[in-house]
């Protein structure tokens, strides 16, 4: 197995950082007491809104963004020379 050229790159993906953001929020929200702690800090306007079970989901569907965010060509970013850099 080999590491490809460009893997620096893929760390620079939106879809890289949204699948890390979201898989790292569903493994920490699993836990229900994880949950309910996050949940006990919203204010009461919100918990009437909504059920606890919303900001699991809402990690699931940023790892869903990440997915589609694989397929969404991202801008390069311009180089900067070693020039620039140093003044």
């Amino acid at each position: 197995m080999k590491i490809v050229d460009d893997w620096r790159a893929i760390l620079r993906r939106w879809s890289f950082k949204l699948g890390a953001v979201g898989a790292l929020a569903v493994t920490w929200l699993a836990d229900p007491v994880n949950l309910f702690t996050l949940w006990s800090l919203f204010p009461a306007e919100i918990k009437q809104a909504m059920a606890p079970e919303f900001l699991l989901r809402l990690a699931a569907l940023i790892v869903v963004g990440a997915v589609i965010a694989m397929f969404i060509k991202q801008r390069k970013k311009p180089e900067v020379s070693s020039d620039e850099t140093a003044g």
